[in-house]
């Protein structure tokens, strides 16, 4: 299935996260993200759980419940930065005990309707601070496009391309299409930055659903990688597990997409 990989948050609700990489493994998915969604799981006696567990499976990235910290990585606080870097920390420990490459952040979230009130050279000096944190766990920290965040607009990462040399990005096709964008308005942006795609489909009704089974054209995006030079880089089936009924489905939307 080459660079075709699966994260775990497409189990959510139908496989807990401790079998989520068995399941992978059996059905032959050879690269995979693990999305942990409680502190319960960032604890070490988890994470070796996991490890045991994850066989002869690439952990390419990590990723965690954002929202449960990742704003107040941002905050004006030192306390409420203190207690979110510390959140921070456990998840990279659990990262680099899977041999993950990148951690998926997503920042703070934008208000809807709000305009954009960035300091930027604040912002860029505490994402700089964060890529040096991951930095010594073994890990890049990687922007992720979010409809719903900041990363909204092929724009933003822009001026952070420049002032953050060790910042990398994800694209998430569903977050770019329900920001207005075709996902492939991004990659000139990126460029060599980008280090994950999550694959997700939208229905005609602008739903989501398995790679496949929706109206975007996943072969198109695949071209515009390789003609950039970004063929390489690993295609993450993330859906939500509403999207399908069995794990055959998801398997067979693998398969497909390693047709395109």
């Amino acid at each position: 299935m080459n660079n075709i990989g699966v994260s775990t948050a497409s189990f959510f609700g139908k496989v807990v996260t401790e079998d989520s990489l068995a399941v992978l493994s059996d059905l032959g998915v050879g690269i995979a993200e693990v999305f942990l969604g409680t502190s319960y799981e960032y604890k070490k006696s988890f994470v070796d759980c996991l490890v045991e567990r994850k066989g002869n499976i690439e952990i390419h990235s990590i990723h965690a419940l954002g929202l449960q910290f990742e704003p107040e990585l941002m905050s004006i606080s030192q306390r409420a930065r203190d207690d979110a870097e510390r959140v921070f920390r456990s998840v990279l420990r659990a990262g680099r005990a899977l041999s993950a490459k990148y951690y998926n952040f997503h920042g703070p979230a934008k208000l809807k309707n709000q305009r954009s009130t960035l300091d930027w050279g604040r912002f860029a000096d505490t994402l700089n601070r964060l890529c040096d944190i991951a930095k010594r766990h073994g890990i890049r920290l990687s922007y992720e496009t979010v409809h719903w965040c900041h990363y909204c607009t092929p724009e933003f990462f822009l001026p952070l391309k420049t002032a953050c040399p060790n910042l990398y990005t994800t694209l998430d096709v569903k977050q770019c299409l329900q920001s207005g964008f075709d996902p492939i308005d991004y990659l000139d942006n990126m460029g060599d930055r980008l280090c994950t795609v999550h694959l997700c489909d939208i229905d005609k009704d602008g739903g989501t659903c398995l790679p496949g089974r929706g109206v975007y054209d996943f072969g198109k995006l695949f071209r515009e990688l390789s003609k950039r030079g970004l063929g390489h880089v690993p295609k993450l089936v993330e859906v939500y597990s509403k999207d399908y009924k069995d794990i055959g489905q998801l398997v067979d939307s693998v398969r497909w997409l390693s047709n395109q």
